[in-house]
């Protein structure tokens, strides 16, 4: 069976780290029979209409179709998920990422009938659809999804079971065991026009500032990958030349000391290489000024 995962992006070069991890993650934990195809990540959203985005999806025949809603593709999502499940009912719609506000509106699932399941904002994806995907093929028992936000016979929002974040076993080698993805996304990017990699080396922000556009993932547990596993793929990505720039999009990168180190390996790799040409970051605010 086919799983699609739909992330409108504002560029045509990135490697989707979500796309990435949630495959790696089912490919090491899932417990099911059913063999799960992924096809590649659809990021364009350059169409005549969200009908013809809605057909390019369903012409790739999925049993699951992803939606990561931000705030720069939130109302897409929304339109062509709806036409999804429109024209075909058996498909299961989901939708994640930060933007859905199923807490702030009691009438979120009515007024969007047709998204089946949310991951709750501040989840983690892969537990999520990795036990998705398992109730699916098996028992349709959905609360006991991790991070599960759904709506019950009445459209009001229910929660799956609870999950230990700091507990969650990080897929490793995401970039490596996926070299097929890393080369179409070269043979299909605009021609000159550098391949990111976004990073992630820990998850969540313990504060709750209420100006935050970063946004998901505010005032919960920090998880943190550990550092072998970041430098393995930051080693591989530019001594393989996968990766031309990095984008780490983690709440306050150099909150921890070892940020400094991985920066450190960044710099001495690039001595060697001459990669990666950028190095951006999402969010400071709360940073350690002595490792900034």
């Amino acid at each position: 069976m086919n799983v699609v995962y739909v992330n409108y992006t504002i560029r045509d070069n990135v490697l989707d780290y979500g796309w990435l991890s949630f495959k790696s993650y089912v490919e090491d934990n899932y417990k099911g029979n059913t063999k799960w195809h992924w096809h590649f990540p659809v990021n364009s959203s350059i169409a005549l209409s969200p009908e013809h985005l809605a057909n390019e999806i369903l012409n790739l025949q999925p049993k699951v179709v992803g939606f990561s809603a931000y705030v720069w593709n939130v109302g897409l999502s929304r339109e062509v998920a709806r036409i999804v499940k429109e024209k075909n009912s058996n498909v299961y719609v989901v939708f994640g990422g930060p933007y859905s506000e199923y807490k702030e509106d009691a009438d979120y699932f009515r007024k969007h009938p047709y998204i089946d399941f949310t991951c709750q904002t501040d989840g983690y994806g892969e537990p999520f659809i990795n036990e998705l995907l398992y109730q699916i093929e098996t028992d349709h028992e959905w609360l006991k999804v991790p991070f599960m936000a759904m709506p019950d016979s009445n459209g009001n929002v229910v929660y799956g079971t609870p999950f230990a974040k700091r507990e969650f076993d990080w897929p490793r080698k995401i970039f490596e065991r996926n070299t097929d993805y890393i080369d179409w996304v070269r043979k299909t990017s605009v021609p000159g026009l550098p391949v990111m990699a976004v990073y992630e080396s820990h998850r969540g922000c313990p504060y709750g500032c209420v100006f935050c556009e970063w946004s998901g993932g505010i005032n919960s547990k920090v998880s943190f990958k550990p550092t072998e596993l970041i430098l393995e793929d930051i080693r591989w990505l530019i001594e393989s030349k996968s990766a031309d720039i990095f984008q780490f999009v983690e709440a306050n990168y150099g909150q921890i000391d070892r940020d400094v180190e991985v920066m450190e390996e960044i710099c001495r790799l690039k001595s060697i290489h001459g990669r990666p040409y950028d190095v951006a970051f999402n969010g400071l605010s709360k940073s350690k000024k002595n490792n900034v």
